[in-house]
C-alpha cells in the first residue's frame, strides 16, 4: 500500500506532491484523491478531507481556504463550493461584498442583498435580517437609497412609514405641492386642513386674527 509497480518489483511510492495515495498491496496504479480530499504524503494510503471553509486545490495536494467572508462545508472540492456569508453578496467562489446600508441579506450564495421596503431604513453595513431596518418616524421619509430618514420640509408633516418626499404634506395654514416648499396663508386667508389645497380668503363679515398662517376667520361681532 501506498507504492505501486509489477509484482515482484520494483516498487515506486506514490507521489504526495501530485496527490495520489493508494490503500492496497498489489499492482495497481496510485489513485488521484478526490475533489474535497488531498494528500502531501509520499508513499500515501488514504487522502485527507478538506476541512469546512476550505476547497481542495485542482490537483488535490491541499487545502485552500475560501475567499473572505465566503464560507464552504466539509470535502468541498472548488472554489464555487465557497458561497458567500449572509450579509454579503457575490459570485459562489468570491469576491464577496458587504450589503451597503439599507440592504440585508438572510442566506448564505450569490442571491442579491434585498432593499428595504418603502418607508423603512437602514444604516447597517452587512446586515443579515430585515429586522435592521426600522420604521421612519412620523414627519420624515426614506430615501431612494433606504438608508436614511430625511426629515420632511419645514411647515410639513407625513405619517411614519413614509416613503417618499410627497408624503411630506403642508400643514393647515399653509399652503404648497406635496413635498414643499410650504407657505404661509397671508393676511385675512386661512386653511384649515394638511395637503396642497390653496389658502382661502375670509369671507364677508369674517377676520383672521393671525397675520400669518391662520387655520380659520372668526365671524366679526355686532
Amino acid at each position: 500500500a501506498g507504492y505501486t509497480g509489477p509484482n515482484g518489483g520494483p516498487c515506486t511510492a506514490c507521489e504526495g506532491e501530485a496527490g495520489k495515495f493508494k490503500a492496497s498491496i498489489g499492482p495497481a496504479e496510485c489513485t488521484q484523491c478526490a475533489a474535497g480530499k488531498f494528500s502531501t504524503l509520499t508513499a500515501a494510503t488514504v487522502c485527507n478531507g478538506c476541512s469546512e471553509n476550505t476547497y481542495s486545490n485542482a490537483n488535490n495536494t491541499e487545502c485552500l481556504a475560501c475567499p473572505s467572508f465566503a464560507v464552504s462545508a466539509e470535502l468541498s472540492g472548488a472554489n464555487t463550493d465557497c458561497k458567500c456569508n449572509a450579509g454579503y453578496t457575490g459570485p459562489n467562489g468570491g469576491p464577496c461584498t458587504a450589503c451597503e446600508a439599507g440592504k440585508f441579506k438572510i442566506s448564505e450564495g450569490p442571491a442579491p442583498c434585498t432593499l428595504c421596503t418603502v418607508g423603512k431604513a437602514s444604516a447597517a453595513l452587512a446586515a443579515v435580517d430585515v429586522s435592521t431596518c426600522l420604521d421612519c418616524a412620523a414627519d420624515t421619509y426614506s430615501d431612494s437609497n433606504m438608508t436614511i430618514c430625511l426629515p420632511c420640509v419645514v411647515h410639513s408633516s407625513s405619517a411614519p412609514q413614509s416613503g417618499d418626499k410627497t408624503d411630506c404634506k403642508c400643514n393647515a395654514g399653509y399652503t404648497g405641492p406635496d413635498g414643499g416648499p410650504c407657505t404661509a396663508c397671508q393676511s385675512e386667508q386661512y386653511k384649515n386642513s394638511r395637503g396642497s389645497a390653496p389658502c382661502i380668503p375670509c369671507a364677508v363679515g369674517n377676520f383672521s386674527e393671525l397675520t400669518l398662517a391662520s387655520t380659520i376667520c372668526q365671524t366679526c361681532l355686532d
